[in-house]
């Protein structure tokens, strides 16, 4: 089941908000929970009970524990949760950044619709993709049915692609003889970036990029080419919310 938290002091904008998650996910065959808190402070003080939670509204302007505190107490306890500010300011860009917010709202009690429907198209697919599954032939291993989420990179080598593979906390290489490009065909592109004639890496697996390399959360180093550094600068900045 599908759990939604939206946290705001204003009641009004909580009843808004649930009513389009509500119309939203009316539609369609998705069982989902929505729990509304008053309050950053409220949701906050849940703290183990925080990791339950799929996607959290959450706005900004609160007393006493505002959004981006809260933001930063539930990435403690949950760093998977898709994040989407409501807030009557734009600028905590920076901030919001750092907690790996997906999208600013701003709140406008007659026009915020469309903004919220969006918000949770994008997180709807998102969520999907990650059932995505690919189905190789592999040298070692013979026919293999993949998940998208389980792949960090993958490779050229020679005349075949070698894919790195994180399994049940194992790093798993396999190798199949078949063009990089022609793999980057068969993948959601919201999900890889092309970094390298050579590389192709899963965006949730960055940590950080500098001029020319990126980080894993393994800890290994992915070269980046010079004319290929915009398109993953903007892959890495969208993958950690800042949009």
């Amino acid at each position: 089941m599908l759990q939604v938290a939206i946290c705001d002091d204003q009641e009004i904008f909580v009843k808004k908000i649930r009513s389009i998650v509500d119309e939203y996910f009316g539609k369609s065959s998705v069982e989902y929970k929505v729990d509304v808190f008053l309050s950053g402070k409220e949701f906050a003080d849940l703290k183990e009970k925080l990791t339950k939670y799929d996607i959290v509204f959450l706005d900004i302007n609160m007393d006493e524990l505002d959004g981006i505190q809260t933001a930063e107490i539930l990435r403690k306890y949950n760093s998977g949760a898709y994040l989407v500010f409501i807030t009557a300011f734009i600028n905590y860009t920076l901030q919001g950044y750092k907690v790996g917010a997906i999208r600013y709202i701003l709140k406008d009690y007659n026009n915020m619709k469309p903004d919220i429907l969006e918000a949770l198209d994008t997180i709807s697919e998102k969520m999907n993709l990650m059932d995505f599954k690919v189905t190789y032939n592999f040298v070692e291993a013979g026919e293999v049915e993949i998940s998208v989420k389980d792949i960090i990179y993958i490779e050229n080598e020679l005349h075949k692609v070698r894919f790195h593979i994180l399994k049940n906390n194992q790093n798993i290489i396999l190798e199949l003889y078949k063009k990089l490009s022609d793999v980057e065909e068969d993948l959601p592109p919201e999900d890889f970036v092309r970094t390298h004639q050579s590389y192709l890496v899963n965006n949730m697996y960055i940590e950080n990029l500098k001029r020319y390399e990126i980080s894993l959360i393994s800890g290994e180093k992915i070269p980046v080419s010079k004319s290929r550094y915009k398109e993953v600068q903007t892959a890495f900045m969208s993958i950690k919310g800042r949009i």
